[in-house]
């Protein structure tokens, strides 16, 4: 989310909730935040996005860039070594069919 915000322009912050869900400030130019929305929904994996919900607040002033805001480290090794498990099984069910051809290297 990071990068799609800078790419367009925005100011904000993202941060992992408990539970597996994100929570999103963004602010900026209202064509920019629509593309923004638009991309959040076709967010690559290993991300879902199962629901969004937008709720218009006042903008933050002095926000001039977008920013992660990071939890406990506890907290982002786990959602890190999920985020890699998943993309791992993704690749792991993909070349399944090439095991046998790689057997003797």
């Amino acid at each position: 989310m990071q990068e799609v915000a800078r790419e367009l322009g925005l100011a904000g912050w993202v941060k992992n909730l408990p539970g597996g869900s994100v929570q999103i400030h963004v602010q900026g130019p209202g064509e920019a935040l629509e593309e923004f929305v638009e991309r959040v929904r076709e967010a690559p994996a290993p991300a879902r996005v199962k629901q969004i919900v937008i709720n218009e607040i006042a903008p933050e002033p002095g926000l001039e860039h977008f920013r992660i805001e990071y939890g406990p480290l506890e907290e982002e090794l786990q959602e890190g070594f999920g985020a890699v498990q998943a993309i791992f099984m993704e690749y792991w069910r993909e070349f399944r069919e090439f095991r046998q051809e790689f057997r003797d290297f």
